[in-house]
């Protein structure tokens, strides 16, 4: 039998609701696991045995020891391993922003969204804390467990100046350059080519970006996803497990840690690359305008990044005026 702590409307009251119902799924058990994004320490706090292996297999890659209290805490649970259900509050179809966005409980404070896989994210900036819930785990699609609780990490690095971006990043000796365009331009394939040759890999799809105390590109998730012609292509010795298909015609890949050079945590920033292909045999480098660059990542972030825009613009604007910006041609 679930047991249900009763539920009130939306705002503050739904804040305290959601603090009421981890509390009663935490008494089955909590595992507590850190994480480093961006510098940030995260403090993981999971109830019940369904939703730990699916949110930190992703981030393995950035776990660091210790239990200690964090930056910022994200607390989670589903149902189906805990026995405690929750309900979003009852809301109309135009209280929901086209994202899932929960507009009567997201304000200047706030951040939450119930999302298409039945998960819902709330973030608290005063507290710093976010609650991630969904009602069974294990039914979670393999696109959320590739990029799992992005929108939620995205709300919570935004507090502290990190912006998650649509776009791969690679890095060679020391420095990054992030691979930005719309889906179905190269960056995934690029990213993983790459790696296989021996650069550093930060991201095939989501990555963060912060301005200070320099440009600065921060590794999110160890995934890839490749359509299966590509996948075929990267070295046994890249990956370390297979998850399968994600939903989209794409596999997913979790990539194996190797030497800390393969996957740091996060490189200076150095170039915007912008791929097109083109019907030559070679790939080729050009400068182009930053607008180029800028546009694509900005419009695809927040197609797709409920809480992303203004903010976002701003800061890819100001990165763009200061890390020089170039076209790969991508030859065959």
């Amino acid at each position: 039998m679930s047991r249900t702590p009763s539920t009130s409307g939306p705002g503050r009251a739904f804040l305290s609701v959601l603090q009421d119902h981890f509390a009663a799924a935490s008494r089955v058990g909590v595992s507590v696991r850190m994480f480093e994004i961006g510098g940030v320490a995260i403090r993981c706090e999971f109830a019940g045995t369904g939703l730990e292996s699916v949110v930190t297999r992703a981030l393995a890659h950035l776990e660091r020891e210790g239990r200690g209290a964090g930056t910022l805490r994200l607390r989670g649970w589903d149902t189906a391993s805990t026995g405690v259900a929750l309900s979003p509050p009852t809301l109309s179809p135009d209280d929901y922003g086209p994202l899932g966005e929960i507009l009567p409980i997201g304000d200047a404070s706030t951040f939450a969204t119930f999302t298409e896989p039945g998960v819902l994210s709330v973030f608290e900036r005063e507290t710093g804390t976010g609650t991630y819930w969904t009602a069974d785990a294990s039914r979670l699609p393999g696109w959320e467990r590739a990029a799992p609780a992005r929108s939620l990490l995205g709300a919570m690095l935004r507090s502290r100046a990190r912006h998650i971006v649509h776009g791969a990043a690679v890095g060679w000796n020391g420095a990054g350059a992030l691979i930005v365009g719309d889906g179905g331009t190269g960056k995934s394939s690029t990213a993983m080519a790459c790696l296989d040759r021996g650069m550093a890999y930060l991201g095939d799809d989501y990555c963060a970006i912060s301005l200070s105390p320099e440009p600065t590109v921060h590794s999110l998730f160890s995934s890839a996803k490749l359509f299966p012609k590509d996948a075929r292509n990267v070295s046994p010795d890249s990956i370390r497990e297979w998850l399968g298909n994600s939903g989209d015609d794409k596999e997913v890949l979790y990539l194996a840690s190797g030497p800390e050079r393969r996957l740091p945590p996060s490189l200076p920033l150095r170039a915007f690359l912008a791929p097109r292909f083109s019907n030559g045999v070679t790939s080729s480098v050009t400068a182009i305008h930053p607008i180029r660059a800028v546009l694509p990542a900005l419009t695809s972030t927040a197609a797709q990044t409920p809480g992303t825009g203004g903010e976002l613009l701003s800061v890819l604007s100001t990165l763009s005026r200061r890390v020089p910006c170039f076209e790969l041609r991508l030859g065959s």
